[in-house]
């Protein structure tokens, strides 16, 4: 297990990209979540354009990061598409933003509370580690 910190990451750490991204605040967070709503609301996958549309006011170039969190999909007739997960996408952009430990876990716990009952069941703490950890590792 130790000689996992020996390897050098996959892709490289844009320090100008993080900086952007601790610009943000929960409240431009909670904007994209309004424009998920509105117009993907059964969307947990996004490809760039999707992606662009939703977080173009999170950063100036979008790109970079929707590179680093998206994976190869299977889509109708054997063909594959670069996705985006939404979940990994807003825990990511949580993560880096320029807001109190406190208020990221709030968000986080507000954002995976599904059935807003203002308790995490089981199945939604594992699916908000899941998402968190994830985002991270990509």
């Amino acid at each position: 297990m130790g000689s996992i910190l020996t390897k050098n990451p996959v892709h490289k750490i844009d320090k100008t990209l993080i900086l952007e991204l601790k610009c943000n605040k929960i409240k431009d967070i909670f904007e994209c979540i309004e424009l998920i709503h509105s117009k993907y609301p059964h969307n947990l996958l996004v490809n760039q354009s999707e992606f662009d549309d939703i977080f173009s006011s999170l950063l100036s170039d979008t790109e970079p990061i929707f590179k680093q969190l998206c994976e190869k999909v299977d889509k109708r007739e054997g063909k594959q598409e670069e996705c985006a997960d939404i979940y990994e996408s807003l825990a990511c952009f949580t993560f880096f933003s320029g807001e109190s430990y406190e208020t990221k876990i709030a968000f986080i716990f507000r954002l995976f509370d599904f059935d807003c009952s203002d308790t995490i069941e089981l199945s939604e703490l594992i699916l908000s580690v899941q998402c968190v950890v994830r985002s991270l590792c990509k």
